[in-house]
């Protein structure tokens, strides 16, 4: 017996504000945000690469920042050019991903079930 998915609404107002006005949040709250579809959500290819390119794109700028807060690194007021690009592009391409995947899987749970 196939299984009945409800058909999802539109995202809230706010979900769609933060994907206008601040895209990474506004898609991580859509995906995250949808309890009843989290999961189906989470099991596509172009949600998962984007939350890994979003986590592993900005723990290196995160560590550096950290690292500099507690005095661990060695400028107390740190410039990391590099990871700080690091986590751009690959907060961009992120960004690119979570919106194909939650678009993507959006569509697909709207269809009727045959």
């Amino acid at each position: 017996m196939p299984e009945s998915h409800p058909s999802p609404a539109w995202p809230s107002a706010p979900v769609l504000i933060l994907c206008f006005l601040a895209p990474p949040l506004g898609l991580l709250a859509w995906v995250l945000g949808s309890a009843a579809q989290r999961a189906t959500y989470l099991r596509s290819w172009w949600v998962r690469t984007g939350l890994t390119l979003l986590v592993l794109g900005s723990a290196p700028l995160v560590a550096i920042i950290a690292a500099a807060k507690v005095g661990l690194w060695p400028d107390p007021n740190p410039n990391p050019i590099g990871p700080g690009m690091l986590f751009f592009f690959a907060g961009v391409l992120a960004t690119g991903c979570l919106a194909i995947g939650a678009v993507w899987v959006w569509l697909e749970l709207r269809q009727p079930a045959a």
